[in-house]
């Protein structure tokens, strides 16, 4: 159920077995498929006591894996949905290209080229055209994918010309060698982001926890800095004309099921449509009545 709304074969935690909770926990749920990040002023063998209380005994066995997920058969392929919002007025559109495992060996160029086209698309979309409060792009990546993605909340009048826009700026970065002072500009912004990220304890624990991968490839955790810094608007234009591909990209448009002005007509239309029935039922009573 979502919104209110029955959905066939959407997956909800009602579908769920107490034995499959079980059986993935007994899976999963093993010291060597665990890594335990702690940051701040403590005292190593009282943390080691919090850990066995909290954890308590775990028998050592081998790791289970999940298969990394294919998305191969969404290549190329265009997405509609229509139940979140449930009644608005703008759509949420999305343009992704995946990255296979050779560019994520190298993920910093990629990154960087999603934060130069997340400031390329505010000044064409928000500043110059004003279809878009927040127009943005990012490059996301896991273990064994990664995507680049572009996206835009627009009016639903305005969502082909967005779309149109998005594209052009994203084909411009594999068309042509990249601007290197705004390259420059894009890299001194998420140097100062990264200065700025840690003011907490809590904050490290997540950072170290989200590039584990650094440390289980390289024995060390990346310097962000270092590698940001050594990357050129080459290497940044080569990345992208390798990721941007028609073949592989992904469309995602994300409509409401009633616009405001849909949904206030059915408003009025029904007390309408409650009167008619009520009078059909009435004549209906009426004549039965006189048949009988």
């Amino acid at each position: 159920e979502y919104y209110g709304l029955q959905c066939p074969g959407l997956e909800t935690a009602g579908d769920i077995s107490r034995e499959e909770v079980l059986s993935t926990f007994r899976e999963f749920y093993v010291p060597n498929n665990m890594t335990l990040v702690v940051v701040g002023d403590f005292d190593k063998r009282e943390i080691i006591e919090r850990s066995r209380e909290t954890f308590g005994k775990m028998v050592r066995k081998p790791v289970s894996r999940l298969e990394p997920e294919s998305y191969v058969d969404f290549f190329g392929k265009t997405f509609t949905g229509t139940l979140s919002p449930l009644i608005g007025s703008e759509a949420a559109i999305f343009i992704c290209y995946p990255a296979n495992e050779e560019l994520l060996a190298n993920r910093y160029p990629l990154r960087l080229v999603g934060q130069y086209l997340s400031d390329l698309l505010y000044k064409t979309i928000r500043v110059e055209h004003g279809l878009s409060y927040s127009p943005e792009a990012a490059f996301v990546a896991g273990e064994d994918l990664g995507f680049l993605c572009a996206s835009a909340d627009v009016d639903l009048e305005d969502m082909d010309k967005a779309l149109e826009l998005l594209q052009r700026e994203i084909d411009s970065l594999a068309a042509s060698p990249l601007d290197e002072r705004k390259v420059e500009i894009t890299k001194r912004g998420l140097l100062l982001r990264l200065v700025q990220m840690g003011e907490s304890n809590a904050e490290y624990a997540d950072y170290y926890a989200s590039n584990l991968e650094d440390l289980e490839h390289g024995g060390r955790f990346a310097d962000n800095g270092e590698q940001i810094e050594i990357v050129t608007a080459k290497m940044m234009h080569e990345a992208a004309a390798k990721v941007i591909h028609d073949g592989r990209k992904i469309v995602i448009i994300n409509e409401p099921t009633l616009t405001y002005t849909q949904f206030y007509l059915l408003m009025l239309m029904l007390p309408v449509l409650l009167l008619a029935a009520g009078w059909w039922l009435y004549k209906r009573r009426l004549r039965l009545r006189r048949i009988e």
